[in-house]
């Protein structure tokens, strides 16, 4: 039989988790799929979560998304065990999503059916159902108008040590277009006027980030400057 470590808790509270964790592998799954919204085939943002198979970890324990916006987050288990994924409203007093875990985890039963998730709890913003190994799931929600960190996490029975992280709702940068740059080389001690002087390299910056790794391997001094629109 598989065994996970757990974090520290009372003498009964072990007992009680560790019939549960006995009975992780033998439950069938809990499905949480809802009907998908009508948005679903056109969300504004699009987010992918890996299990890490054998160590227990999600693959990024960041994830980013706007205000306001229509999310689809999928969550796929390459793992050989069951798991989950929890988006929570934060709490100052669970910043990171384990009191919750294990809170759930005391309640038996009534979560083993469920997936070990309260699916009634007013802190969930969304879950996913218990995923069976090879198995993934794409879940549907707007994300909350108010920015903060949301945390994240697996509620199967010890998980939650390693596996959680945080949603982080943020109004993202505005990206430049036509976004170039010219490389100049040479030594000033005020700003030089760039446009008389002959430039070293140009180039396209596709992405629409300003990125100085253009000058990395340059061993004098440099000027850059970015235009875009």
């Amino acid at each position: 039989m598989h065994q996970t470590l757990i974090p520290s808790v009372s003498p009964n509270s072990r007992s009680i988790i560790g019939l549960c964790l006995g009975l992780t592998l033998s439950i069938a799954s809990f499905q949480a799929q809802a009907e998908p919204p009508e948005w679903s085939g056109n969300p504004d943002e699009a987010l992918v979560i890996k299990t890490l198979p054998g160590m227990m970890r999600y693959d990024t324990a960041d994830l980013t998304v706007s205000p306001g916006a229509k999310v689809k987050l999928t969550l796929e288990n390459p793992d050989d065990l069951q798991h989950n994924l929890v988006v929570l409203k934060p709490d100052p007093a669970d910043k990171d999503g384990q009191k919750f875990a294990q809170e759930s985890w005391m309640m038996g039963e009534k979560v083993i059916a469920t997936g070990w998730v309260p699916r009634d709890h007013p802190r969930i913003l969304v879950a996913s159902g218990l995923l069976d190994p090879n198995a993934a799931e794409s879940l549907y929600f707007v994300a909350p108008d108010q920015p903060g960190d949301y945390p994240f996490v697996c509620t199967v029975p010890g998980h939650a040590l390693l596996m959680r992280g945080v949603l982080q709702v943020r109004s993202k940068a505005r990206l430049l277009t036509d976004l170039t740059y010219t490389l100049y080389e040479g030594n000033w001690d005020k700003l030089p006027d760039f446009s008389k002087l002959t430039p070293e390299e140009t180039g396209k910056l596709p992405k629409g980030l300003i990125d100085l790794d253009i000058a990395k391997k340059r061993k004098g001094g440099f000027g850059l400057v970015f235009e875009g629109n």
